[in-house]
């Protein structure tokens, strides 16, 4: 993409660059990239790794508009999956300084509802938050191994198993 990585971290510079070499120079305070020894950017130098820092005049019209995509639409369209996929999808909105970066695995989880039932991608989101994995690639992997564990309703009975002899607590009052 149209990121650099500076030692963990990520930092962008005008996507029309992107898969092309530049030149970094990194001092105490700041991480600045060259093109043709031209400066193209320049960004506070920051220790947090596996982040991004992105100016957004970087980014490419696709990522500010998304064809009309924003946020709340994504979070009402997720309402309808459920709340666990609600919960993933505010997290990857979230969790990046430009919500347009998280807009990619939104519409990658709307998307497995083209092969999936919103109840097995539900279940899905459900079983990676509770692995702490809540990302589209762990989502995507329980769905297509078919490892979506499904309410045992058998289970949920008030007697660990049934049985004809079994008398059961009402037997006893």
């Amino acid at each position: 993409d149209y990121h650099v990585e500076v030692p963990g971290h990520y930092y962008s510079v005008p996507h029309r660059l992107a898969r092309q070499e530049v030149d970094v120079r990194v001092s105490e305070h700041t991480v600045e990239a060259f093109f043709r020894n031209e400066r193209i950017a320049s960004h506070v130098l920051n220790p947090d790794k596996g982040r991004h820092s992105t100016d957004a005049s970087h980014m490419p019209n696709s990522h500010r508009v998304m064809k009309g995509w924003t946020p709340a639409r994504f979070m009402e369209r997720a309402q309808r999956i459920g709340p666990s996929a609600t919960t993933g999808m505010e997290r990857w909105l979230h969790s990046r300084r430009h919500p347009e970066q998280g807009f990619r695995s939104c519409r990658a989880l709307l998307g497995l509802l083209e092969t999936f039932s919103a109840q097995d991608v539900e279940l899905a989101c459900i079983q990676a938050l509770a692995l702490n994995a809540p990302n589209i690639r762990s989502i995507r992997n329980l769905l297509k191994n078919g490892m979506v564990q499904r309410p045992n309703l058998a289970a949920q009975s008030s007697l660990p198993f049934e049985h004809a002899n079994v008398r059961g607590p009402k037997y006893y009052h």
